[in-house]
């Protein structure tokens, strides 16, 4: 609105400019912070970012989620993506089971992460709520809590992760949004 009435004051066309697209280099290493981090959190540290197979996102659905749903900025901060590189981190829904000895067959029947349950965080921020995440989702499986309480305690230590339950209802509020619209266009 802004650039609207300074174009209007100063009697010269209004000319917008599409984001600049991302690289195809940083889209990668995002995506290659994002395999290693859940690698290492369902293989152990040793593990090899190439082992998860349910993180595989065309570059447009990444230009998409960064460019569009979270304009290059955190979700949390609203920090905006440039010289120091912003982390994808999966949200609170999404949050796999984690299996200290699972089988292959276990972890194949799991549901893939999809690019909408994806957010975009700052480092230090995304490795929290990844932290956070691990726990509660380890706890609720060994008090074998209902679905419901299991959502709940996953929610919970999201919004503890990232400031609060308000920050995390926000960010459940943009995906929610995101996906009505991405409904509504196909």
């Amino acid at each position: 609105m802004a650039a609207i009435g300074l174009c209007q004051l100063a009697g010269q066309p209004i000319s917008p400019s599409p984001r600049e697209p991302l690289s195809r280099k940083v889209k990668q290493k995002m995506l290659q912070d994002l395999k290693k981090r859940e690698a290492r959190r369902e293989f152990g540290s040793h593990a090899l970012p190439e082992q998860c197979d349910w993180l595989d996102f065309l570059s447009p659905e990444l230009e998409y989620l960064i460019t569009e749903v979270w304009r290059a900025r955190c979700a949390v901060t609203n920090r905006k993506l440039e010289r120091r590189p912003l982390a994808l981190a999966r949200w609170w829904r999404s949050a796999r089971p984690f299996f200290s000895d699972g089988t292959t067959e276990e972890r194949q029947s799991l549901p893939l992460v999809l690019v909408d349950e994806l957010i975009l965080l700052a480092p230090h921020l995304a490795e929290r709520l990844d932290s956070a995440l691990n726990i509660a989702a380890a706890q609720a499986q060994s008090r074998q809590s209902s679905a419901d309480d299991t959502q709940q305690a996953l929610f919970q230590a999201a919004a503890n992760a990232l400031g609060g339950e308000q920050q995390a209802r926000r960010i459940d509020n943009r995906l929610q949004y995101m996906r009505v619209i991405s409904c509504k266009g196909s």
